[in-house]
């Protein structure tokens, strides 16, 4: 245990982001809002054949189409989503804590939200190296 406490180094993977379009999906908005904190449910899925952009994000709510990455917002997304894969085999030991504010129209139905996603891992010195230069 020794050696590898020793070549272990706490990274933290931040991302804040946007998320548009919500009003144009179908999903479970009220599951949303009630179960955000304690679901880690929040997925992303590229749509090179978007017809709109072919750099669109596309947002998952337990498997459902909730939205879309904000465009202004997509590359940092991208780098996130490529720092995680790397991480993701050493998520033995790790914490998450998302925040999220609703944006709602009057109707209650959900037009934005802004999601802030920060998870803290240790990784062996090698991948902390890699992550550094992403």
């Amino acid at each position: 245990m020794g050696k590898v406490a020793e070549r272990a180094v706490e990274e933290v993977l931040e991302i804040g982001l946007k998320v548009v379009g919500c009003q144009y999906k179908s999903w479970n908005h009220e599951d949303f809002i009630e179960n955000f904190q304690t679901t880690n449910s929040i997925t992303f899925k590229p749509e090179p054949t978007n017809p709109h952009d072919p750099n669109a994000l596309l947002v998952l709510y337990k498997g459902e189409p909730c939205g879309y990455v904000a465009k202004e917002c997509i590359e940092y997304v991208n780098k996130f989503r490529r720092a995680y894969e790397i991480v993701r085999p050493h998520l033995t030991d790790y914490s998450t804590v998302a925040d999220v504010d609703i944006f709602t129209f009057k109707n209650g139905s959900v037009k934005m939200f802004d999601l802030h996603i920060l998870c803290s891992v240790w990784v062996p010195t090698e991948v902390s190296e890699v992550l550094d230069n992403l």
